[in-house]
């Protein structure tokens, strides 16, 4: 006896060990998928990923709506409400008379003796279980619209209230889809509700009712322990699935990523295929895809490992569901940041990728020849055109944001490099490194012309 007592204290000490090591490991994982900042995910600043929780401010804003669905006590909700409380206690208590019955069946199959009879109570107790069964599914679904019915009448109220509708339309741009939220979020947060409401009291009612039958049979020690045992494996549980919320995060990111860089494709097609960027973007693709393939094996790893674990310590009472709230925070601010996917070099390089022999101080040496060691806005182009130098390039007022100096710089280059130029430009003193003018008057007129030496003497 002592023995096995030893051996089973061993056997506990082991899962839990490798229950931490696990969890550790998968953390660990979460952590660094979240954190990861991709050429395609841009950079969170420090206080814009606001943790979602269950604080003060979850329930304030939950106790508001609460009291719109639910506006009293004798209210036809808090009815249906009851009703489902009831029908659940009643598929419990049919729960536990089956299974009594079920074990007399078994006895009877093995004496021969009484099984006629065992078998027609077990067959007559099937009609009001089914009815039981059905009225609950009836009551939940009752209960969910009876709450989108309070909701949708009380926004569709304010929503049309003295133009409340036109203002959010044309005036207030916070919101950007009141169709959806007035229509599938209402639905879906009435249906959670009532979910919630069910899955949290049928737990409840089973330990009570469970717990009640047990202390009438061994005492008050057995339901005591259980129950203790059931609290302590829930919390420990819990604890260790945390990661899982993490993992979630980071693939729904991942995700987003890679559907990014499929409408990237579809956006910029004609600028890619006019710089033959096939193999550059079949790359980007791929490796998108591959993180996304990795993230999604270690998290499906690390639920088979977190599962094996919670199969042992969950083993005696295995009922009770775990909830994660899901309250994604989808714009608790709004700030407009113009991101690129990829790196200045990654940009100038395009398509060729950065595995090609250019050095960075063949790059240095292309700003230095224009004086161009510091960017200014717009001068990437540029960058562009002197890396690639194709025959012709069109510059639509790639000069703007620079000195009148370091444009001669950059258009004395792209002379001598035989780039013939095309530029759109309010700038005269541009003329003088062109041959020929096109010119609109602004009133539907033009004119095309050669650019005469006394034109350049115009300046700017």
């Amino acid at each position: 006896m002592v023995a096995q007592s030893k051996l089973a204290g061993g056997v506990a000490l082991s899962v839990i060990a490798l229950a931490l090591a696990i969890r550790e490991k998968g953390q660990k994982d979460a952590e660094s998928a979240c954190s990861l900042n991709s050429q395609y995910t841009p950079e969170k600043k420090k206080g814009q990923d606001k943790k979602v929780a269950i604080n003060n401010d979850f329930l304030e804003r939950f106790m508001r709506l609460f009291r719109i669905i639910v506006p009293g006590l004798w209210t036809p909700e808090v009815a249906y409400a009851l009703l489902v409380a009831g029908l659940l206690t009643a598929r419990t208590t049919f729960d536990i008379t089956i299974l009594h019955m079920m074990t007399s069946i078994e006895r009877a199959i093995g004496s021969r003796k009484d099984f006629v009879h065992h078998l027609s109570r077990f067959l007559l107790v099937m009609l009001p279980v089914s009815v039981v069964n059905c009225l609950l599914k009836y009551g939940q679904t009752e209960l969910s619209l009876r709450f989108r019915t309070r909701l949708s009448t009380y926004l569709y109220t304010k929503y049309l209230h003295e133009y409340t509708y036109y203002k959010v339309s044309n005036l207030d741009t916070r919101i950007t889809n009141p169709d959806q939220l007035l229509t599938v979020d209402v639905e879906r947060f009435a249906t959670s509700v009532a979910d919630l409401y069910s899955n949290v009291t049928k737990p409840l009612l089973d330990i009570s009712i469970y717990a009640y039958k047990l202390a009438g049979t061994i005492g008050l020690s057995g339901p005591t322990t259980m129950l203790s045992y059931l609290v302590g494996s829930g919390v420990f549980l819990t604890w260790l699935r945390q990661p899982t919320g993490r993992f979630t995060i980071a693939e729904q990111r991942l995700e987003g990523n890679y559907r990014f860089v499929n409408a990237r494709l579809i956006t910029h097609s004609e600028e890619i295929a006019f710089y033959h960027g096939n193999k550059r973007e079949h790359a980007i693709l791929q490796s998108s895809y591959d993180a996304l393939v990795h993230l999604i094996r270690q998290a499906q790893q690390f639920r088979f490992s977190i599962s094996v674990v919670d199969n042992i310590i969950a083993k005696v009472y295995h009922n009770v569901p775990v909830m994660t709230p899901n309250g994604d925070v989808l714009v608790p601010s709004l700030s407009f940041k113009v991101l690129s996917y990829c790196s200045l070099r990654d940009q100038i390089l395009y398509p060729n990728t950065a595995d090609d022999s250019t050095d960075d101080a063949d790059l240095l040496g292309l700003l230095q020849l224009v004086q161009l060691e510091y960017l200014a806005d717009g001068t990437s182009e540029i960058l562009l055109l002197f890396y690639h130098a194709p025959q012709f390039a069109i510059l639509d007022e790639c000069t703007s944001a620079v000195s009148v100096d370091v444009e001669g710089l950059m258009y004395s280059y792209c002379k001598k490099q035989n780039i013939t130029l095309f530029t759109v430009s309010h700038r005269q003193s541009l003329w003088k490194y062109h041959d020929y003018v096109l010119q609109f008057d602004g009133r539907g007129a033009y004119s095309f012309r050669e650019i005469q030496q006394s034109d350049m003497a115009l300046g700017s």
